[in-house]
């Protein structure tokens, strides 16, 4: 590695699929919402509960269900909850303006605003699901679970809590895999609680369910971030190891089937209805453990730690192998002498890009229409490179920042200053985007290791007890 004296770097955020500074974009907006994320608790902490009312109605109908030029995770989850059928459901049963004149009174709103506040409180993993656990395994990672909630998330999860008791098995199944989109741990506890009580599986003795490759990949399909269940959610990569997952969950099951059905077989013609009968009551048995939630708990946690290893791995790999494609797609750079002048004039955007760049770059093919974000995996790696490139801006500001003798609430003021000045050295450079590309991936691997162990959980669980209910496809 060269020594900070053999060359420094000025350089400038690239633009990437937007008029403006993309790398900037995406940090300004992950900045922005971590202000929502407070602003959401603060809120919710105190205060009148008709202003608390009116600041969720302007936060939803002052937003317009259109995606900004940075596509960020934030940007697109809200696009997808403001143009979902669902929504006017939500927004009316929120909005005091919807309301009849009978419901119109501080009654009503008190309700609505402790739904709102429940449905803060319960945004995280329970602690029956959390403790459970296979000894001498570490602890679930701290973020495992958790969803820092939007305005439109929360307002999503406190219409459910309110309206639940009156909806079918049906109904709630639909509402909780499009829940799940956003909040799959949730959902899966409410899969877990509210739809197993409704299952056959334990309102018939004698039911079977019904394990066939179809059920288990449109199980599987069912909670993936797809608008619809249909045929394009069948078709995705991420079906299949989903149902490896499942089938080896399953396989104490099917081993007892294969074990008692020869028997059923081999029975006198007289006896063959009861020991059909027996033998159906055995499995549902056996299904019926499976249910049990500590035997879940840990099989989800299990799952869990082993795709969080290996997306760990993928990523780190992944970003460190392209790095000088990163640089090159997200930030502009010129080697310099260091007795020259070395910095950047402004954080606009430059001309002088590769035109095949794409996002994420780490794809082989990019992001070409918002409908492509619905490709878990093209979806999740474009997460991990929004943070990336979020963290590494971040840890480049405060390097700045302590090199220059300033806060870093002063260096993004400095930003917009014409004679604003950036340089590192090049062996810094090269640290601090590794360090961003170590730290980026323990944490995105965590929680997208965890959020797929627990929709393999939701389809477990449709699976086991005979829930099936494919979304109608949004127009």
């Amino acid at each position: 590695m060269r020594g900070s004296r053999s060359g420094h770097l000025s350089w400038h955020a690239a633009t990437m699929l937007a008029t403006d500074s993309w790398s900037w974009s995406l940090w300004l907006q992950g900045a922005w919402g971590d202000s929502t994320a407070e602003t959401l608790r603060r809120r919710l902490g105190g205060g009148e509960e008709r202003d608390i009312l009116n600041w969720f109605e302007r936060s939803l109908f002052a937003r317009d269900p259109c995606v900004s030029a940075a596509l960020t995770h934030g940007s697109v989850e809200e696009y997808e909850q403001l143009s979902d059928p669902l929504f006017s459901d939500v927004f009316e049963w929120l909005a005091q303006r919807f309301w009849s004149d009978v419901d119109s009174g501080s009654k009503r709103a008190s309700a609505v605003v402790t739904r709102l506040r429940e449905a803060y409180e319960t945004n995280r993993l329970p602690h029956p699901w959390s403790e459970c656990q296979p000894q001498f395994f570490p602890p679930w990672p701290p973020n495992a679970g958790v969803r820092l909630s939007s305005a439109a998330t929360l307002a999503y999860w406190a219409q459910y809590l309110d309206t639940r008791d009156a909806m079918s098995p049906e109904q709630r199944l639909q509402r909780l895999s499009v829940l799940a989109r956003w909040s799959p741990a949730q959902a899966f506890v409410h899969v877990f609680s509210d739809l197993k009580k409704h299952s056959p599986l334990f309102t018939k003795t004698h039911y079977i369910p019904d394990f066939s490759d179809e059920t288990l990949d449109r199980a599987a399909a069912q909670w993936l971030c797809y608008g619809s269940a249909g045929e394009s959610a069948m078709r995705d990569d991420i079906v299949e190891p989903m149902v490896e997952e499942l089938s080896q969950f399953l396989r104490p099951f099917n081993r007892a089937r294969k074990a008692l059905v020869p028997g059923l077989n081999q029975s006198p013609k007289s006896a063959v209805c009861r020991v059909r009968y027996k033998t159906r009551c055995r499995l549902n048995k056996i299904a019926r453990r499976l249910c049990n939630q500590t035997t879940m708990a840990q099989w989800i946690y299990t799952m869990a730690i082993k795709e969080t290893r290996d997306l760990y791995a993928y990523y780190v790999s992944t970003y460190l192998g392209c790095r000088r494609r990163m640089i090159a797609s997200y930030f502009f750079t010129r080697r310099q002498e260091p007795s020259e002048s070395s910095g950047i004039e402004s954080w606009g955007p430059i001309q002088s890009r590769d035109p095949d760049t794409h996002f994420p770059v780490a794809a082989d093919v990019g992001v070409k229409r918002l409908e492509d974000y619905q490709i878990y995996v093209l979806r999740e790696l474009a997460w991990t490179e929004e943070q990336l490139i979020q963290h590494f801006t971040h840890l480049l500001v405060e390097h700045h920042a302590a090199e220059s003798c300033q806060s870093p609430d002063d260096v993004l003021r400095s930003t917009e200053e014409s004679t604003f000045k950036f340089s590192i050295p090049e062996d810094v450079f090269r640290q601090l985007y590794e360090k961003a590309v170590r730290e980026t991936a323990d944490r995105m691997a965590s929680e997208q290791g965890s959020d797929f162990a627990w929709r393999v959980g939701c389809a477990a669980i449709t699976t086991l007890c005979g829930l099936s209910n494919p979304r109608p496809s949004s127009s």
